[in-house]
């Protein structure tokens, strides 16, 4: 879901508001939105992160893009857990 949500100014606008009424996974990519397409990756309105030519050290594509990869080593790591898991098993 997050590697599909797009990255623009349109969509950085609509994940602000009131998720009470929302369900399933809405929630959890409004959050991703909001962490990454804001400008200081904080969840507070901050205005849209974009980069600007050469003066950029990473793209945008390529900066999602690492994060998508850092999130299935953390799902992995997730699913070897759980509720009171001792280190090194379930």
């Amino acid at each position: 879901m997050c590697a599909l949500t797009p990255h623009s100014r349109a969509e950085q606008e609509s994940v602000y508001g009131d998720l009470s009424g929302l369900d399933g996974l809405d929630p959890a990519r409004r959050f991703w939105a909001r962490l990454t397409q804001g400008r200081t990756g904080m969840l507070r309105k901050t205005g849209c992160r974009f980069d600007a030519g050469n003066a950029a050290h990473t793209s945008m594509p390529t900066r999602l893009a690492g994060y998508l990869e850092r999130m299935y080593a953390v799902a992995e790591r997730l699913a070897d857990s759980g509720v009171g898991a001792k280190r090194g098993g379930r």
